[in-house]
């Protein structure tokens, strides 16, 4: 709940520094809660974000959902890029284990508007009874 709380002010705040630790702490509080061999953190992503802070590429990392693969966060270090992370992935990391052939870079927008949801019809509500939709950011 804290970091839940911290997280929002950082965002508020826009105190990207303090929102990479708020996520890097939460990531590990999740691992640390769900057990060392739960798979909430897969060797490869261990690997991957262990070498991306070695580099300073980033400052910090989340794999969001409930692990074992998913969506992998990163908040990248003042004057690092996107290609810059690609390439050194391609350069430093997929050469360590041929399982990072199978990750692939997607492009992300943070929303200014997030998730929204409205009720459809009041009288029955069911999971029919929902619209939800995603703002552009």
């Amino acid at each position: 709940v804290e970091c839940s709380e911290n997280a929002r002010k950082a965002l508020l705040g826009g105190n990207w520094d303090e929102m990479a630790r708020i996520i890097h702490k939460s990531f590990d509080l999740k691992c640390i809660m769900a057990g060392e061999d739960s798979g909430a953190q897969p060797e490869t992503v261990k690997i991957l974000i262990s070498k991306l802070l070695e580099a300073d590429l980033i400052e910090g990392a989340m794999l969001c959902g409930a692990g074992g693969g998913g969506f992998l966060l990163l908040l990248l270090s003042q004057g690092v890029c996107r290609q810059t992370i690609e390439n050194f992935f391609e350069s430093d990391i997929v050469l360590i284990n041929r399982n990072f052939e199978d990750f692939k870079f997607q492009e992300c927008h943070i929303s200014n508007k997030g998730l929204s949801t409205s009720i459809i019809d009041d009288e029955l509500i069911g999971v029919d009874s929902f619209h939800l939709s995603w703002h552009s950011p």
